[in-house]
């Protein structure tokens, strides 16, 4: 209920324009599939989801750099690409990982996570790429 209560409170934050956000069509397509996942286990109907998910990919304090298609296949493809498991291996983080990171450096944006492994590698990515990376 903690990580719940958190998640509950950086989506105000991102309403009240406290906090901006960047997203790309890969995070996008993570968060889609994710919700698509848990729907089960937690009982909710995805398609409610995914539709409060887009009202808040659309906000004013959202910045989509959708430079890919969007599709839920994306993460797949993505994760192919040789330059991602450069990263990844540079980086000791899983390649799903590398397209957000690449993202974050890019807008010199923190990453907020729920990934524990992610975030244990957060010293490496903080002291090469100046990205901060913080637990949810």
């Amino acid at each position: 209920m903690e990580t719940q209560r958190a998640c509950q409170e950086r989506i105000e934050q991102v309403q009240a324009g406290e906090i901006k956000i960047v997203l790309t069509s890969y995070i996008a397509a993570e968060v889609v599939r994710g919700l698509h996942r848990s729907a089960g286990r937690y009982n909710f109907d995805p398609l409610e989801r995914e539709e409060f998910a887009w009202s808040v990919f659309h906000s004013p304090n959202v910045t989509r750099d959708f430079k890919e298609p969007y599709s839920l296949r994306l993460p797949y493809e993505m994760r192919s690409r040789i330059e991602y498991h450069l990263i990844a291996q540079l980086l000791g983080i899983e390649v799903k990982d590398a397209p957000i990171v690449t993202a974050a450096f890019k807008y010199q944006a923190s990453i907020l996570t729920k990934d524990a492994k992610l975030f244990e590698k957060r010293g490496k990515i903080e002291e090469l790429l100046n990205v901060k990376v913080e637990l949810l």
